[in-house]
This record gives structure tokens, sequence and C-alpha cells, in this order.
């Protein structure tokens, strides 16, 4: 009976010493900290993502804001014709606009992180044609505001039209009509969280540039 009641001493001693034993609270401290940290951490993940959800959803609304605004003097500053001052300032604003949104690309692709790794070629890939079709039509829009503003400036009450300003005209009309669907198809790919982040395709296309 002794030797039994010795042992449930001992065992009870000896729990008693595991629980208190400093160790293990070095031990169930340093989970709780890693815990608490992995918890920040999401939330900052979180927070971050919003963050880029917010101002990605302002930017779009301004590129969409300024493509509408272009869409509207291509449309109707043939009925401002008779007043010369004012379709001026809406050819100027618009070639205005055309830059803005060209350089708002330029500094989405910027921000991505498939530009911070160095992947400009895969980013020039994707977005060529983009660029291209918008050098193009500003180019064409300067010419043709140029051009009709020169032609109509003395005599703003006359319908005037050349050859070369329909070519010029329709070549300009066709080249927005491609700038606004690869503009707003890029603008709305800009937003995919994976442009973002370090991911597995990124990684592949990483591996693919240093052979």
């Amino acid at each position: 009976m002794r030797k039994k009641k010795e042992r449930e001493s001992n065992s009870i001693t000896t729990t008693k010493r595991v629980w208190w034993c400093p160790c293990n609270d070095a031990a169930e401290e340093a989970t709780f900290h890693c815990k608490d940290v992995n918890m920040q951490h999401v939330k900052r993940i979180r927070l971050l993502k919003m963050l880029q959800t917010g101002n990605y959803s302002l930017v779009l609304l301004i590129q969409l804001t300024l493509l509408a605004y272009d869409l509207f003097v291509n449309s109707f500053s043939e009925l401002l014709r008779g007043a010369p001052v004012i379709q001026l300032v809406l050819f100027i604003i618009q070639d205005i606009a055309i830059l803005f949104n060209v350089i708002i690309i330029l500094l989405m692709m910027f921000n991505t992180y498939v530009f911070q790794v160095g992947l400009v070629s895969l980013l020039l890939e994707r977005f060529r044609a983009l660029l291209m079709f918008s050098a193009l039509y500003l180019t064409l829009s300067i010419c043709l505001h140029c051009w009709v503003l020169n032609l109509r400036w003395l005599e703003s009450n006359r319908f005037v039209w050349t050859d070369g300003l329909e070519a010029l005209f329709v070549f300009q009309r066709t080249a927005a009509v491609l700038y606004y669907y690869l503009y707003k198809r890029t603008a709305e790919y800009m937003g995919d969280p994976r442009l973002y982040e370090d991911s597995l395709w990124l990684r592949d296309a990483f591996a693919r540039s240093r052979q």
C-alpha cells in the first residue's frame, strides 16, 4: 500500500512538474505568438487586397470615363463645326485623354508583380497590340484634328471635305473602334490578381525566360 501511495505521489509531482515546466510555457507562448503573427499577416493580406480592389475600381472608372468622352467627341464633334473654338477645345481634351489612358495603362503595368520580377517581355507580348494601336490612334487623331481645323477655321459655315480628309477620317474611326476594344479588354485583364502576386504560371514563365 505504501509503495502504491508513493508511486501515486511521485506521478502527481511529475505531472505537476511537467505542467509547470518553463519549457512548456515557452513553447506555448511561441505557438500562440506564431498564431498571432499568422493572423496579423492574413489580416494584412486581406486589407491589401481590399485596397487593391478599391484602387482598381477607381482607376477603371477613370479609364472608362475617358473612353466615353473620346467616343462622345468622335460621335458629335461634327455638329459643332460652326463653333471652331469649342471644337478646338474638345479636340485638345480628346488628345490629352488618349495620352492619359496610355499613361495609366503603363503605370498599371509597372505596378504588377510580373514587371517587378523582370518579366517585361511577357507584358510587352500580351499588350503589344494595345500599345501599337494607342500610338497609331493618337497620331491619326492629332493629324485629323489639325487638318479639320485648318480647313474650317476661317470658313466654319462651309462643309469642307477633301479626298484626303475623308480617307484620314475613315482610318481614324476604324482605329478608334480597335482602340476601344483593346483598351477595354486590357483594362479588365489588369484586374487579374495573378499579376500582382507570386504564382505557378509566373514561375514557369520566369524559368522559360532564363533558358
